[in-house]
This record gives structure tokens, C-alpha cells and sequence, in this order.
């Protein structure tokens, strides 16, 4: 045992000036971390808050709805929340050409203020629409 710490000591005459920057770094490193901890604790951070607008849907014009008439071009404004799946059994869009069932996935997607809605096929296909999605 003593051989060992006289192994040690001689080692550590060798070696002083790697041992004093050995100790310099790992006392700033200590220092620094300590530094930090005390700066997290003095500032607070507020939690990030992401804040929406609201949008005002009352104002969106509603649905253009074509009913069966002699005349094929005749259409009538109806809310959204008027038309039930029985007046309103085909959708459209304004942006597209394809008509669908209400209950498609697709015609789920189309905006109220773009959907237009058809009585029958002969109305959509008047208009220029195709068969989209009729499941």
C-alpha cells in the first residue's frame, strides 16, 4: 500500500502542471453550471401560447341550392344548417366539376360558402358536373 501512494505522489511531482489545468477546467466547468442553475431560477418563462383568430362564419354567403323548376338555371340562397340530406341529396363545389352524396368523404371537405347543391343528376349534368363520389 505504501508503494502504491509513493507511486502516486512521485506520478503527481511528474505531472503538476496537467493536474493544475485539470482542476482549472473542472472548476469552471462547475462554476459555470452552477451559474446557470441560479440564472434559470432568477427568469421565469412563460409558456408558449399560440392565439387564433376567430373567424366570423356568419358573414360567409350561403350554399347556392337549384331546385327542379322549368327552368334549370333558377337558384334560391339557403343556409347551411336549412338544407337536410333530403333536400340537398347531391353536393358540388364551385372550384370543381364533380358532384357527390353528402355523405361522402369528399363533399364533407367542400367549404359551405363553395357548395352548391343539386335536386337531381339531370340538374348537375345540366350544369356541366360529373358523377364524383356516390356511395
Amino acid at each position: 500500500m505504501i508503494i502504491l501512494i509513493q507511486k502516486i505522489r512521485s506520478w503527481c511531482r511528474d505531472n503538476a502542471e496537467r493536474l493544475l489545468v485539470l482542476v482549472g477546467v473542472l472548476l469552471v466547468s462547475v462554476l459555470s453550471f452552477q451559474a446557470g442553475l441560479i440564472q434559470g431560477k432568477l427568469v421565469e418563462e412563460k409558456s408558449f401560447v399560440i392565439h387564433m383568430p376567430m373567424v366570423d362564419t356568419s358573414a360567409s354567403p350561403a350554399p347556392v341550392v337549384e331546385k327542379k323548376a322549368s327552368n334549370v338555371s333558377e337558384k334560391t340562397r339557403v343556409p347551411v344548417d336549412l338544407i337536410d340530406l333530403k333536400s340537398c341529396p347531391l353536393v358540388g363545389s364551385k372550384n370543381s366539376n364533380k358532384y357527390h352524396v353528402p355523405t361522402c368523404a369528399v363533399a364533407k371537405r367542400i367549404k359551405p360558402e363553395n357548395k352548391v347543391c343539386f335536386a337531381s343528376e339531370e340538374i348537375a349534368r345540366a350544369r356541366g358536373y360529373i358523377s364524383g363520389c356516390l356511395k
